[in-house]
């Protein structure tokens, strides 16, 4: 959580962060929920957990994919409406509107702005 709530934070961490949900996929869902609504930050975890599910359907652990599909469906309700970025609010205009118009439906869809994607996190291949 405290990574999470990094507002400029090193590409290769927050790339790693979908991996850790994904590594740990059975803690305790409803504390993280609990912390990060108090912290406003069910959508960067949302990103965070629909990555995670995604990379442990990709490796075929099917028990991990399960639960983490689960948990985003869960935080969905949670869903902020306001626009923030994947742990980098230094971002200058032009990037904003460039991301704005090449993120991916899953960023999108947690109201991100980030291009990261499954294929991205080469660490958990």
């Amino acid at each position: 959580m405290l990574a999470l709530a990094q507002n400029q934070l090193d590409r290769r961490v927050a790339e790693a962060l979908p991996w850790l949900a994904f590594r740990y996929w059975n803690m305790n869902w409803e504390w993280v929920f609990r912390e990060a609504k108090v912290r406003d930050l069910q959508n960067r975890l949302g990103f965070t957990l629909l990555l995670a599910w995604e990379l442990a359907e990709k490796l075929q652990c099917q028990e991990a994919a399960n639960c983490l599909r689960q948990a985003e469906q869960d935080l969905r309700h949670s869903l902020l409406a306001k626009e923030d970025t994947y742990c980098n609010e230094q971002l200058t205009k032009s990037e904003r509107h460039w991301l704005r118009e090449h993120r991916s439906p899953e960023a999108a869809a947690w109201q991100l702005l980030s291009d990261l994607r499954p294929e991205h996190l080469p660490h958990a291949a």
